[in-house]
């Protein structure tokens, strides 16, 4: 009876693990190195640190080997959320409305690096600079839930930015729909804005690195970019989105293996 029992409770886990490793997340994870990335906000703050991350991701992407390069506040299910106000312009808001939607500050190259779909409109391009208009790309299921009969494409939002600001940006684009910080959740509402319009960054970045390079052959290629922009710039971290993943996943493989062994043994 016993070992039926843990027989059992192991092919319940075994399957949730299976079912979980079959979920498309919205976005191609294979060959993609991540690392954080933290320099202290006694050195880089404000436009000194845009401008630190903007070099940054011009030395990674020059790395023999890499094919694209993007920055993120939120490296995908990585069980991290951000979240700030989305206010569609002209919309009343009243104190009990919940305006709150998950976002991600990312790079130029963001979609083309995880390889999610452009849906409507563009993308994040070089030209979104310091300088010129705010402007963001958001998902399908954010497109749907605050635009539900209209196209969300030259539609404007507030947010509040990360020094409270209340800060107006433009929608350019609707991107797929990606899992964000776990597999087990559907997924949400979305928001993508350019970190070089943010007014600054005072929780570090991810950078994600889509190479087919082994992650470790190419990683003393990447330490060595960063240093040639600040050589006490460590890089955090280092693993593959797949190991992120394998990460999320490490309770249901934890409690197959042991029901597993234990029923065997029973």
């Amino acid at each position: 009876a016993l070992s039926t029992l843990l027989v059992a409770m192991a092919g319940v886990f075994l399957r949730t693990l299976i079912n979980l490793n079959d979920i498309n997340p919205g976005f191609d994870p294979r060959n993609i190195v991540l690392f954080e990335m933290r320099p202290p906000m006694s050195e880089y703050s404000g436009a000194k640190q845009i401008a630190l991350f903007r070099q940054l991701t011009e030395r990674l992407a020059a790395v023999p080997g890499v094919e694209s390069v993007t920055p993120t506040t939120v490296a995908p299910l990585s069980h991290n959320y951000e979240n700030d106000d989305f206010i569609p312009v002209g919309e009343k808001v009243t104190p009990e409305m919940d305006t709150a939607s998950l976002n991600s500050t990312v790079g130029d190259a963001y979609v083309a690096t995880f390889r999610i779909p452009i849906l409507m409109g563009r993308s994040f391009a070089p030209t979104d600079t310091e300088t010129s208009p705010r402007v963001a790309v958001v998902n399908q299921a954010l497109a749907r839930e605050y635009f539900p009969s209209e196209s969300p494409i030259g539609k404007s939002f507030v947010t509040s930015g990360s020094k409270n600001e209340k800060l107006t940006y433009r929608i350019v684009g609707v991107c797929g729909n990606t899992r964000y910080g776990s597999l087990r959740e559907d997924p949400p509402p979305i928001f993508y804005l350019n970190y070089r319009q943010a007014p600054e960054i005072d929780w570090g970045l991810s950078f994600a690195v889509r190479t087919r390079t082994a992650r470790a052959a190419i990683t003393p290629s990447l330490r060595k970019a960063v240093q040639s922009v600040d050589r006490n710039l460590p890089l955090i971290d280092i693993r593959t989105q797949q190991e992120q993943i394998d990460q999320l996943l490490m309770t249901e493989r934890i409690f197959a293996n042991l029901t597993t062994g234990f029923g065997v043994l029973a």
